[in-house]
């Protein structure tokens, strides 16, 4: 069963210009929103906003991560700093569904911020799917002009 994910963004502290869409692995923690560490959204995010997400090295093989030859960034911040980092630049994370099945209410988070101007989707397939699925009515309005 998955846990709820989504996130109060009532007291955010920067307004939100981009929604980040994605899938919380069932086994992973709540708070640590596409931490996988196969998962490359923090490795790219990291890249992009100067930090790093962990060391890169395989606690198996002892191996670096092969994405972690193409970055600039070598300094490692915790999870919580990895956040607050992107939070400050105005980005937003949540998952496409709080349960199973149970979609997050999207269209309402996008109604109650207004300064939303993009939403990314940061997943597979599936992610996609379930989020197409219960916002295909309000997804193909037209946005209203600026």
């Amino acid at each position: 069963m998955r846990r709820s994910s989504m996130t109060s963004f009532e007291d955010w502290p920067t307004p939100i210009h981009t929604l980040i869409l994605g899938t919380q692995h069932k086994n992973q923690g709540i708070g640590q929103s596409y931490a996988h560490e196969q998962n490359t959204f923090w490795w790219i995010a990291g890249d992009c906003l100067q930090f790093r997400r962990s060391k890169g090295i395989s606690d198996k093989t002892n191996i670096e991560f092969a994405v972690c030859r193409h970055l600039r960034y070598n300094n490692v911040l915790t999870y919580e700093e990895q956040l607050l980092r992107l939070i400050s630049k105005g980005f937003a994370l949540c998952d496409v569904l709080a349960s199973d099945k149970t979609p997050n209410d999207i269209r309402g988070v996008c109604q109650s911020h207004p300064s939303i101007r993009r939403i990314i989707l940061e997943t597979g397939g599936a992610g996609c799917s379930a989020f197409y699925k219960h916002n295909k009515d309000w997804w193909r309005e037209d946005s209203p002009e600026s």
